[in-house]
């Protein structure tokens, strides 16, 4: 059987190994479960979006820890380090384009944004590739695997 689709498997996968993150920052709401599970327990979300990422599960809530040690301390922080590590982390590991200039003020002032972002990000990057070949041409044509 001949594969059919060849345009648009070629397309996605130009989508996701774009330099570029594949949705915007405010493109939270298109995905209602991963906004309302950020905005309603933003801890539980960080640390599903590190183990997602592969980093250990409790390192976003250091984050929150540090910040009531700092507040105790009477030091103010500004810069929410793990966000800003995470989302550094995820652009390097993937080649988005981008500075931790632009980081910084996306992680410290749209902390569930950039958050969502990161998650959706993972889950698109993450997807399983096929290849099948096509019964008249040796090329390999990749096929994304879609849930049952």
């Amino acid at each position: 059987i001949m594969a059919q689709n060849v345009i648009v498997q070629q397309q996605a996968l130009q989508m996701i190994q774009s330099k570029q993150w594949n949705t915007g920052i405010f493109e939270c709401f298109d995905d209602m479960n991963s906004c309302c599970y950020s905005f309603w327990c933003f801890p539980c979300f960080q640390c599903t979006t590190a183990k997602k990422a592969g980093d250990n599960t409790c390192v976003p809530l250091f984050e929150w820890v540090s910040a009531g040690i700092m507040a105790l301390a009477g030091i103010p922080l500004c810069i929410p380090p793990i966000s800003l590590a995470m989302r550094v982390a995820v652009r390097n590991k993937y080649g988005i384009e981008g500075s931790i200039c632009q980081d910084c003020p996306v992680a410290t002032f749209c902390a569930c944004c950039s958050w969502t972002q990161i998650s959706r990000e993972l889950d698109l990057r993450s997807q399983p590739l096929l290849f099948n070949i096509s019964p008249f041409s040796n090329t390999l044509y990749p096929d994304f695997m879609t849930t049952p």
